[in-house]
This record gives structure tokens, C-alpha cells and sequence, in this order.
């Protein structure tokens, strides 16, 4: 019986493993829309890029190099730039597949609509599939951001007051008020010298829980509100741009 076992498993090992390599290749042009984004804006921020892979199959399922952005702004630029272009792609393609089917009649067989209808849906799909930026991209702002707040100010206190508490914990009693307030501050401090930053906070948590959460589905989820968001703007507004254009 442990022979059938073992070939059941790899059975199963192989299925899994076809089933990866059909998804990647069916979504591979949202892969290479990704790539080709962080490509555009890192070349917009004066960025040299060194090397691009487009797709491939395997991890990852594509990359770009380049050098490391000398402003947080440059670096958020790139990082959410396939969420951006992938997005607006996808969107485009989903407005496009609902307008067929709410104008065209499909009950009777035509190549170029359903071709059209099936491109679009295709399109769309792939696109918001991959539209989340990854692990890395997301890693690299938040880097950035502690990068920022650790030298928001009084760094060398903070480290002595820590110092000084690690002695004994009758001291570590009278120096964590006083490293609360400094933490207040150095939050404070870092708010007015950048604010800017500080308001991408929320997105980057955002788009950290959606990359982290993919393996539950979190891409899927997201391509299915797109489509349920292009299905209602084409809905209620099919109608009037037919009767503005008849």
C-alpha cells in the first residue's frame, strides 16, 4: 500500500506544480505590466536600470534592478507603481467587457465580440492579479520610513537613558516616562519634517496586508472588486452615453 501512497503524493506534487505553471503563463502580461512599471518610473526619477526580467517562471516571476532612489518620494514612486499602472489597466479592460455586454447582442454568434469580450476579461484579470506590489517593494518603504524616524532627533539620549535602565530596575522605573516623552517628541518632530511620509503611512499598512495576505487570496478578492466596480459605473451609465451617442 506505501508505493500507491507515494504515487498519490506525487501525483499531487505535480498536479499542484501544473497548475502553477498554467496560472504563470496565463497571467504572465500582468507580470511583465508590473515589471515594466517599476522600469518606467524608476527611469522618470533619473533612476539607471541595470537589469529587467519581464517573466519567468519560477520565484520571482520577474525583477528589475536599479539604483537605490536618493528621496522617500522616488522610492514610494517606485515601489507602488505597478499597483497604479496594473490597476488603471485592469479597470480599462473590465469597463471594456461590460460595455460589450451591455450594448452588443450576444445571443447570436460573432468572433470579434466574443473574442473582444474573452481579451478583455483576460486582460483585466491578469492585470489585477498582479497589480500588488511585493514583500520587497513594500519592505523597502518601510525601511525607509524607520530610517527616517530613528534620526527624527535625540537618538544618543534615547540610547544612554537605555543604558542607564539596563542596570537595575529600580532605574528602568525612572527612565521609561521619561523615554515615553522623547518618543512623543521624536514623533512630533518627525511629523513636521515629514509630513508627506507620515501620510503614506496608512497606505503602505494597506498594501502590506494585501501582499502578505495573497496566499489566502487577497489578489483574487481584489480583482473581483475591480470587475464588480466596472460592472456597476457601465451599468448605470451604458444607457446615457447610448442615448448621447445615438
Amino acid at each position: 500500500m506505501q508505493p500507491i501512497a507515494t504515487d498519490e503524493k506525487r501525483m499531487g506534487r505535480i498536479n499542484r506544480r501544473t497548475l502553477r505553471i498554467a496560472y504563470a503563463l496565463t497571467t504572465a502580461v500582468g507580470v511583465a505590466l508590473h515589471e515594466l512599471a517599476h522600469k518606467w518610473f524608476a527611469e522618470e526619477r533619473g533612476l539607471a536600470v541595470t537589469e529587467v526580467t519581464y517573466f519567468q517562471l519560477g520565484e520571482p516571476a520577474g525583477y528589475v534592478r536599479h539604483e537605490t532612489p536618493d528621496s522617500y518620494r522616488s522610492l514610494l514612486a517606485v515601489s507602488l507603481a505597478p499597483f497604479l499602472v496594473n490597476s488603471s489597466v485592469g479597470v480599462a479592460a473590465f469597463v471594456a467587457a461590460n460595455w460589450l455586454r451591455y450594448t452588443t447582442d450576444f445571443s447570436e454568434p460573432s468572433l470579434p465580440v466574443w473574442g473582444g469580450f474573452t481579451v478583455c476579461l483576460w486582460l483585466g484579470a491578469a492585470c489585477c492579479l498582479h497589480a500588488f506590489p511585493s514583500r520587497t517593494d513594500i519592505g523597502n518603504g518601510v525601511d525607509e520610513l524607520r530610517a527616517r524616524f530613528a534620526g527624527a532627533g535625540l537618538p544618543s539620549l534615547q540610547s544612554s537613558l537605555a543604558t542607564t535602565a539596563a542596570r537595575h530596575w529600580s532605574l528602568w522605573l525612572l527612565v521609561a516616562p521619561i523615554r515615553a516623552i522623547i518618543a512623543v517628541l521624536q514623533m512630533a518632530w518627525f511629523s513636521i519634517r515629514h509630513l508627506g511620509a507620515l501620510l503614506t503611512l496608512p497606505l503602505l499598512v494597506v498594501m502590506s496586508f494585501c501582499s502578505r495576505t495573497r496566499r489566502y487570496g487577497s489578489h483574487v478578492i481584489y480583482t473581483g472588486l475591480v470587475f464588480w466596480v466596472a460592472t456597476v459605473v457601465v451599468s448605470r451609465y451604458a444607457p446615457l452615453v447610448s442615448g448621447l451617442l445615438a
